[in-house]
C-alpha cells in the first residue's frame, strides 16, 4: 500500500489517481462510440430480442454481441447479415462478421433507443478520433 492511498480521493486528485490521461479518454470515447452503435443497431431489432441482447464490441472488424441466453443467441445470428449491414453503413467500416456471447443470467441491459442525427454524427467523429480500424481495435476493450 502506498503512502497516497490513506489519503481520500479528492485530496490525491485526478492526475494522480491517473484519471486525466489520453488512455482514459480514448476508453471514454470508445464506450461512447459503442453505446451509441449499440443503441442504432438494437433499435432496429423486435423489441422481445432488443431487450435480451446488447452490442459488447466491435473487434478486428466483428461485431461482438451479449445475449442473455441462447434462444436470443439463435434469434439474433438470423440477423446477423442485416446488423452487419446497417454497422457497416453507418460507420464507414467493413463488418466481417459477429461473435456471440452469453451473459451472465442476472444481468440486465437496458431498453433499445433510436439514435438522434446528431448522436449518429458524434458517433462517426468518435470512430475518426479512435482510428477504429482492425489494427486499433485489437489493443483495447472487450469481447
Amino acid at each position: 500500500m502506498t503512502r497516497n492511498s490513506s489519503l481520500p480521493p479528492a485530496a490525491r486528485g485526478p492526475a494522480r489517481l491517473g484519471l486525466d490521461s489520453p488512455a482514459i479518454d480514448r476508453i471514454a470515447a470508445k464506450a461512447a462510440y459503442l453505446d451509441l452503435l449499440d443503441a442504432l443497431l438494437r433499435s432496429t431489432l423486435p423489441s422481445g430480442l432488443a431487450a435480451n441482447c446488447r452490442l459488447a464490441n466491435v473487434r478486428s472488424g466483428r461485431l461482438v454481441w451479449l445475449v442473455t441466453d441462447a434462444a436470443a443467441g439463435v434469434r439474433l445470428r438470423q440477423r446477423f447479415p442485416e446488423l452487419e449491414r446497417l454497422a457497416s453503413g453507418e460507420t464507414g467500416q467493413p463488418i466481417d462478421g459477429s461473435v456471440l456471447r452469453i451473459a451472465l443470467p442476472e444481468r440486465g441491459f437496458s431498453p433499445p433507443r433510436e439514435p438522434s442525427a446528431a448522436e449518429r454524427e458524434h458517433m462517426l467523429r468518435l470512430a475518426s478520433l479512435l482510428g477504429m480500424d482492425a489494427a486499433s481495435d485489437s489493443r483495447s476493450g472487450c469481447d
